[in-house]
């Protein structure tokens, strides 16, 4: 019963420093975690163990996705092309349609073709 109002606590840790305070949201679960495996008692060994462990499995799994989305964000950035590319686009092609009516069939093509 105490491990659930832990969990609680830390959670609500989590969602404060990172909603209020802004802090940001790696520390705060890194921090979170840390004082949950404190507050459960666990031996720091084992809470560094954890968190090593954890974060090396999301790394693991997920860790291709995550680069390849930042690599793809930060051309995309130097690039100039953070919706000013579709936003261009469908401004020209207004110019040849009768006053736009077709604006979001026209964001969804451009999305689906360059995004």
């Amino acid at each position: 019963m105490l491990t659930i109002l832990f969990t609680l606590v830390a959670l609500a840790f989590i969602l404060v420093a990172i909603t209020k305070y802004d802090i940001h949201p790696f520390l705060a679960l890194f921090v979170g975690a840390i004082g949950f495996g404190l507050l459960v008692g666990m031996p720091t060994s084992l809470i560094i163990q954890s968190i090593k462990d954890g974060f090396g499995g999301v790394m693991g799994n997920i860790g291709i996705l995550i680069l390849l989305g930042v690599t793809i964000g930060v051309f995309l950035e130097k690039r100039w092309c953070d919706g000013d590319c579709a936003e261009g686009a469908v401004l020209d092609w207004r110019k040849i349609g009768d006053a736009g009516h077709d604006a979001e069939w026209l964001y969804f093509v451009y999305s689906y073709l360059w995004g």
